[in-house]
């Protein structure tokens, strides 16, 4: 309905499809109420869906209950908005029996037809990790849809593949954090374009693993890695600049010919730790996290 729609009046089809689920639930709503008069039904209780895509407007109306003589369709009788999905049913009091939630991977489950939303959201949502991450992506689902456009076009094919695989990246607090990290490194230079975010993710993994714990032979115990040590580990064509796996840094620390004096400056403390032929370790000496990686090819120690 919606794709002839939109053919038939130039439209797009966002609004057709918003237009014909708007007023298939008005029509099917206005249909119940005529049937309500028609079988002396005096009162009805409004109905909203109970998963995590229903409206705050909704979420608060569901289980009020109107006489029939009051109803306001947009006010306290569905559609309240548009592609609103409630409904109502009579208003039997005394009636047992269940009514359908959803849960957010889909799966159905039945809950008393006297639970309304906030009960039933206070019960299997509000203390429900995975249901409150769900929540916020959908509530957030237009923005993260324009802010991975954003990065499609700042990353090229190195963007993740599609919308899930962003949303996926970015409610990861770990996995987001490093993202940004991968996707800043790029922009300025530091990082090649030729490097995609598997391989950051894989090689921060690497240094984490093989690098964080290690103490070097004067004591130092290293305690953690800046992010600009994952861009230099893996090196820029653009800044010429070769990178240095995480084995050779490894070797570095454990054989090192010699570590230089520390250096100050404005940007804090940092010492070099330097193994001929093979590479420079810089570390912070007061909070031992290691600061970047250099490959050490001439003679000279610079």
């Amino acid at each position: 309905m919606a794709r002839n729609l939109a053919r038939v009046c130039d439209s797009e089809y966002k609004n057709a499809i918003r237009l014909i689920r708007t007023e298939t639930n008005f029509v099917a709503n206005e249909g119940a109420a005529k049937a309500y008069e028609s079988q002396g039904v005096e009162s009805y209780e409004y109905l909203a869906a109970l998963d995590l895509r229903t409206s705050e407007i909704c979420r608060e109306m569901d289980g009020k209950v109107f006489a029939l003589k009051d109803k306001v369709t947009g006010k306290n009788y569905p559609p309240l908005h548009t592609h609103c999905r409630s409904t109502t049913v009579p208003y039997i009091p005394d009636l047992e029996g269940t009514r359908i939630a959803r849960a957010h991977d889909g799966k159905t489950y039945k809950v008393d037809r006297h639970m309304n939303y906030k009960d039933c959201y206070d019960k299997y949502v509000r203390t429900n990790p995975k249901e409150l991450l769900k929540e916020k992506q959908i509530k957030n689902a237009s923005k993260d849809k324009l802010q991975y456009q954003k990065y499609k076009e700042r990353l090229g094919k190195n963007a993740p593949k599609s919308l899930a695989e962003f949303v996926d990246i970015k409610y990861n607090k770990d996995r987001w954090e490093l993202f940004k990290s991968y996707a800043k490194t790029v922009r300025i230079g530091e990082l090649t374009p030729l490097a995609d975010f598997s391989l950051y993710e894989k090689i921060d993994r690497e240094i984490a693993t093989k690098l964080v714990g290690k103490t070097l032979r004067n004591g130092y115990r290293i305690s953690g890695y800046s992010k600009h040590f994952i861009s230099r580990t893996i090196g820029s064509t653009e800044q010429k600049r070769t990178g240095v796996s995480v084995d050779d840094s490894v070797k570095i620390l454990e054989e090192y010919d010699e570590i230089k004096p520390i250096r100050k400056d404005k940007n804090g403390n940092s010492q070099r730790i330097l193994k001929k032929g093979l590479g420079i370790v810089s570390i912070n000496p007061d909070t031992k996290e290691l600061i970047q990686v250099n490959p050490h090819k001439d003679k000279k120690d610079r």
